[in-house]
């Protein structure tokens, strides 16, 4: 864990200071965690340390925060961002960019190193059921501050499952019955099984997200890092993920395949269609709640960007694969 100093620069040699009489000698104290998260915690500072919250400055003594959000000592305002451009030290002894940025790939390298850390698993399908509830407040949160998850850790896990599912076929009969039968031991095995096959759609996925920060970038009067945004994709990502491996769950049925069988289970096959209709729609919507309290923009704005990009890849999938496709063709 590193850990910085915050305080009156007349008064005291802190890491990182301010010139401000209401700020006391050693005020404060700022951490980053082993897994990244930032943390601060007042030391009795005579004027105390807030931060702005919801509209409103509450009073701290301990809380995580993230880099961009506004903060009180004594009557002086700041973010953790603007206090390391005026540090003393070099800010590369903490092994991260000027300005206080955590390297996004440091996240990720954390994650993978935690793959197969049961306690991670489980957070990760609680902060399921918590974006499901409130998904514009939990998204920012574990952008912005790794809480209650890394967000390339619940990511990974949305990918694995899909993996798993979409390479055993698993259907939602198969994994009903595994549950009932408490084989639990069974979908651990095959979900580890699942890791190698997801190096490739998650490297896909990290250069995808490329095109949607570039063009929100572009229309967004406000400006965010690259590292900020692959944290905000790394939740939606994760989700999309996740929603996408529940719909698996029901396409893989071979009643979907086999026109013999649909037409003895008709109302299977409909509701299997609507449940894809829905979670498509959702999975859109998501992804524009997410841009649009991460950028702060509109929701009309935020919808068009995310069509804009949807239509940017289109293009340039179909750029990559019609060669392809025209040599299939022209051979068959």
């Amino acid at each position: 864990m590193k850990r910085w100093t915050v305080g009156n620069r007349s008064r005291c040699k802190a890491d990182l200071y301010l010139n401000d009489e209401t700020v006391s000698a050693l005020h404060a104290e700022l951490m980053r965690t082993d897994d990244g998260r930032w943390m601060i915690q007042d030391r009795d500072s005579t004027n105390g340390t807030a931060q702005f919250v919801n509209g409103q400055w509450v009073r701290i003594r301990q809380a995580y925060i993230s880099l961009d959000d506004r903060l009180r000592f004594g009557r002086a305002e700041t973010s953790v961002r603007q206090l390391f451009k005026s540090r003393r030290a070099d800010p590369s002894d903490a092994g991260q960019k000027p300005g206080g940025a955590i390297p996004w790939m440091q996240d990720l390298a954390f994650a993978f190193s935690h793959v197969r850390d049961l306690s991670e698993l489980k957070k990760n399908l609680l902060f399921v059921l918590d974006l499901l509830m409130s998904p514009a407040d939990r998204i920012i949160r574990c952008a912005e501050r790794r809480n209650p998850v890394n967000p390339f850790s619940f990511m990974i896990f949305g990918g694995i499952i899909y993996s798993m599912i979409s390479g055993f076929g698993l259907t939602a009969s198969t994994v009903g019955d595994a549950v009932i039968g408490a084989s639990w031991a069974d979908l651990f095995k095959m979900f580890f099984k699942g890791i190698p096959e997801f190096i490739l759609p998650l490297t896909l996925t990290l250069i995808y997200n490329i095109i949607p920060f570039r063009i929100f970038r572009h229309f967004a009067p406000r400006r965010r890092s690259f590292d900020d945004f692959m944290r905000l994709m790394a939740v939606v990502n994760g989700m999309d993920w996740m929603l996408l491996s529940f719909l698996l769950l029901f396409a893989n049925d071979g009643r979907l395949l086999n026109p013999r069988l649909a037409v003895e289970a008709p109302g299977y096959v409909f509701m299997t269609y609507v449940l894809a209709v829905i979670i498509i729609t959702y999975v859109n919507v998501f992804n524009v709640i997410a841009q649009k309290h991460f950028w702060r923009i509109s929701y009309a704005k935020a919808t068009a960007c995310h069509f804009l990009t949807v239509l940017v890849v289109t293009v340039v999938l179909a750029i990559i694969f019609a060669p392809i496709i025209l040599l299939v063709v022209s051979q068959s």
